[in-house]
């Protein structure tokens, strides 16, 4: 397995404001799965919660090289472990996105406090058979 991708985002609850002013019920629709909306609305600070998932699907977006506009957040769901990181599922539409890659696993991590949330997101897989990589390498120069 190789990295393919590694994404970092922070989020401050400044901005975290500023993102979700407009439209918050319409946001959180959009941006979040019911079952990621079910969890962070359960706590006590939700907007806490659902910082730090903002951020983790930002840090993957930025792991895949793809903008915002190109997905729906929806289509990376952040899933609560019992214990250990979170788990990320795809959806197939980010997949067929990325065909050049085969990836085989997204490791995620991210913390929060009242007023940052910070996440990391690393791809980890292969570049597939017969494809180029439009990865370029630059010479260290060393030999």
């Amino acid at each position: 397995m190789n990295i393919l991708g590694v994404g970092l985002e922070m989020v401050d609850e400044e901005r975290w404001s500023q993102i979700v002013q407009e439209n918050k019920k319409k946001f959180f629709e959009k941006s979040f799965t019911l079952p990621e909306r079910k969890y962070c609305d359960q706590k006590r600070r939700p907007e806490i919660h659902y910082r730090a998932r903002w951020a983790c699907k930002i840090a993957v977006l930025k792991a895949l090289a793809l903008l915002k506009k190109q997905v729906s957040l929806q289509w990376i769901e952040v899933r609560v472990q019992p214990s250990g990181p979170p788990r990320i599922q795809l959806d197939s539409r980010i997949l067929q996105k990325k065909d050049l890659w085969k990836i085989q696993t997204v490791q995620a991590s991210f913390t929060h406090s009242d007023h940052y949330a910070v996440a990391e997101a690393i791809i980890l897989g292969k570049v597939k058979k017969n494809q180029k990589s439009n990865i370029k390498h630059q010479n260290s120069g060393r030999n």
